[in-house]
Order: structure tokens, then C-alpha cells, then sequence
């Protein structure tokens, strides 16, 4: 199961949008009580970036009904004796 719906992730891809719209037009933006100002540009587009991916991975589920993996992906490594 996903940590979050599609409509709620669609939900934090607007606001992370509406904050880098506000921010490039010199604006400052607020989210839960946090002040958002050009300096902030690259962690606001790093948000839209990844509530992007995760409102394409969740749209991608629906589409195959299949369930979307949730984290990175684990690899095993062997190490080898010297």
C-alpha cells in the first residue's frame, strides 16, 4: 500500500507548484507556518521533482493495477575475502 492516494500526492504537487510560481515572481510563500523565499529554490525544486515522479508512479499503478513499491531498491552485494 502507498504511503499517500494519487489526489493526495496530486494535492502536494500543486502547492510545491504554486510555491515555486510565487517564489519566481518574487514573492514569498508560506506552507504549514515555514517561509519560502528565492534562497529556498532549489529544496522547493527538489519537492516538485518528487511529488512529480510519485503522482506518475501512482497514475503508472492505477493504469497496470498493479501495487506501486514504496523506497529505493535493495541490491545485495558480496564482499569478497582477500
Amino acid at each position: 500500500m502507498a504511503a499517500w492516494t494519487l489526489a493526495e500526492a496530486k494535492d502536494f504537487l500543486k502547492i510545491w507548484l504554486d510555491c515555486e510560481k510565487s517564489i519566481a515572481q518574487n514573492q514569498a510563500y508560506e506552507i504549514n507556518g515555514k517561509s519560502f523565499t528565492k534562497a529556498n529554490a532549489a529544496h522547493i525544486r527538489k519537492q516538485v521533482d518528487f511529488w512529480k515522479t510519485e503522482v506518475e508512479r501512482l497514475e503508472e499503478s492505477q493504469k497496470t493495477g498493479k501495487t506501486p513499491r514504496r523506497g529505493p531498491v535493495m541490491k545485495r552485494v558480496r564482499f569478497l575475502n582477500d
